[in-house]
């Protein structure tokens, strides 16, 4: 063991020895009905199953992320300080600094913020407001290697100027997400993922959008995702599909 990987080791195992109030920041974020417990939820902190004696360690980390945060904002990092902040707080990091940014540096990282993240239907709202920005530069938000379909004639590898697309769901309102795919199969995969028992049947939706009104055409997850508003997708159709989960 190396002497930084030990005096690290030894810190921490002081700091969970360390008796303190939890700062009253933090306080503000216990979410005490969690379904393991208390939890800590702040926008540069997370503490999940937290306890008293973990109140000097949260605290310590509490301090650092503040002064990454501020020092970051003094080089203006905005890169690093969008992802000092916890996951579901970066879409509403990214917009407080958004107008820092020039067109295409905007989509870039707001591409890597979408790409990211697991709760996009907690911020519905927030994401709508990014992707409707009148910022030049869109296609920055794609990942580099299909950026020319946008560009390119559908003879040629680009979008057709009406794309068939699909998204698989459980719950209706899923329907209004911004999160689509050139590959049905993969939209399978989606709608029986994370199913539970009163969980309605999976379902596909597929339907068209025109080229102009695709956001992003992200390929980095192997997902052959379209990021696109849902009333700009036409034509819609919905097809049950087997409960691959089910018993």
């Amino acid at each position: 063991m190396t002497v930084a990987k030990r005096n690290t080791l030894n810190d921490l195992e002081k700091l969970l020895r360390t008796q303190e109030e939890l700062d009253p920041a933090l306080a503000l974020y216990i979410d005490r009905d969690g379904p393991f417990g208390p939890s800590i939820k702040h926008p540069l902190v997370f503490s999940i199953v937290h306890t008293p004696s973990m109140n000097a360690f949260v605290n310590a980390q509490f301090k650092q992320k503040k002064a990454a945060l501020k020092k970051a904002k003094n080089k203006c990092d905005w890169r690093s300080y969008v992802w000092l902040h916890e996951r579901p707080y970066r879409i509403d990091a990214f917009l407080d600094i958004s107008w820092r940014l020039d067109g295409p540096r905007y989509w870039d990282l707001l591409g890597q913020v979408w790409s990211d993240t697991e709760n996009s239907w907690q911020n519905m709202g927030e994401w709508r407001e990014a992707f409707t920005a009148d910022r030049e530069g869109r296609e920055m938000m794609s990942d580099e290697d299909v950026r020319c379909v946008f560009d390119l004639p559908p003879e040629k590898g680009g979008l057709l100027p009406m794309t068939r697309i699909y998204r698989g769901y459980r719950f209706d309102d899923a329907l209004q997400g911004y999160s689509w795919t050139l590959d049905k199969a993969r939209a399978r995969w989606f709608a029986n993922r994370l199913r539970q028992d009163d969980h309605p049947s999976p379902k596909i939706v597929s339907g068209f959008v025109a080229r102009e009104h695709v956001i992003a055409y992200i390929t980095g997850r192997d997902e052959q995702e379209i990021v696109t508003l849902p009333e700009h997708v036409v034509e819609l159709e919905i097809e049950e599909v087997p409960d691959e989960l089910g018993a």
